[in-house]
This record gives structure tokens, C-alpha cells and sequence, in this order.
């Protein structure tokens, strides 16, 4: 199979990490395939926030779990509530050590699109999933991450100036548990 093609259909969004830091080099090499996504008229309408100190990662822990719980709390008996309590469950809930948002992950890198160039910056983070998955690396789209908006020392750290929008913090690590690939639905095409 043809390896880029093998590579997106390998990649998973993991859930689970062994906590093992990642060297700044292979962060760095990360944004470096970011840089290389397509992007509209080559305005590169991104700019990337990475932690990857313990402290730091500690503080967007306590801050997102703190929204997750609450989140939670509100949504235990809906389908997406079902599912995360499944997932917590299998990922060892019961853990106090446990991190329902970023699955204990080495680094996070907080994607921001300036300008309204969300789909340049979705293309961004997907190079860097990839990249990160051809390296060993694993990673996941944190949706409950961008929640942490009500936080307004984390938002500070971010420095979202006007007209940016925080599209994903995508959580990095090396995997401890990869998931199965789960089902595809068949596209829905029109061919002319």
C-alpha cells in the first residue's frame, strides 16, 4: 500500500499514553509539517500555542477536567454522554490519576486560526497527526478542550487577540493503548 495512504488509514485518535516526554525537537518537527498544509492563497492563517512543561500541562489538566466534570454532569444520560462514560470506564476512570480531556499526554498544541482561516488551520493539525503518527507519536482532537474558553487565566496563556478562533488543542503522546479502527461509513458521492 501506498505509504501516505497507509498512514491515514492507520492513524487513531488515541485516548490513552504512557506519560513518556516528548523531545522539543519532534514538537518543533510537528509544527514544522503544520507550516506545509495547503492553505488559501499561501496566507498561512495559523499560529500554534504548545505546552509541553509539566506545570503547564498540569494547569490545562485541572482546568479542563474541572469543565468536563461539569459538562458531564449535564450530559451523563445523552448518546455522546453514554459514549464518554464507556470510554472513561474502559481507560480506568477510577484512577485519581486518571485525565478524562487530554489522556495524560505529553504536549498539547493549542491550534489557532487568525483571520477566519479555520479550514487552513484544520488542515494544519491533520499534517501534524499524521506527521506525528509516522514518527511513533500518537494523538487525539481534543473537542472537550476548546470548553476551557471559560477559564480566563488559560485564555490569557492563549493571548486570542480579535478575529482568532481557537479551533483544537491536539493532545500528543506516546500510545499506551491504540483503539481498533472503528467503522467507515461508504461516502455519499455524485459522480457527473
Amino acid at each position: 500500500m501506498n505509504p501516505v495512504i497507509e498512514a491515514i488509514k492507520t492513524r487513531r485518535s488515541v485516548r490513552a499514553y504512557t506519560g513518556q516526554r516528548i523531545a522539543h525537537q519532534v514538537l518543533e518537527t510537528l509544527l514544522d509539517a503544520a507550516i506545509w498544509a495547503p492553505n488559501g492563497a499561501n496566507r498561512q492563517q495559523w499560529r500554534f500555542v504548545v505546552v509541553e512543561s509539566p506545570e503547564m500541562m498540569a494547569r490545562c489538566v485541572a482546568v479542563a477536567d474541572a469543565v468536563y466534570k461539569g459538562w458531564f454532569a449535564k450530559s451523563k444520560d445523552t448518546g455522546l454522554g453514554k459514549m464518554r462514560a464507556e470510554v472513561d470506564e474502559r481507560l480506568g476512570a477510577d484512577d485519581p490519576a486518571y485525565d478524562p480531556v487530554f489522556y495524560n499526554g505529553s504536549a498539547i498544541i493549542w491550534a489557532i486560526s487568525t483571520s477566519g482561516g479555520i479550514g487552513d488551520c484544520a488542515a494544519a493539525c491533520q499534517n501534524m497527526m499524521l506527521a506525528a503518527h509516522s514518527m511513533g507519536l500518537a494523538s487525539c482532537w481534543v473537542g472537550f478542550g476548546n470548553m476551557v474558553r471559560t477559564d480566563p487565566d488559560l485564555d490569557a496563556m492563549l493571548e486570542l487577540g480579535e478575529g482568532e478562533t481557537l479551533l483544537a488543542p491536539i493532545v500528543f503522546g506516546y500510545p499506551k493503548d491504540v483503539p481498533e479502527p472503528p467503522p467507515r461509513k461508504a461516502p455519499v458521492v455524485k459522480w457527473l
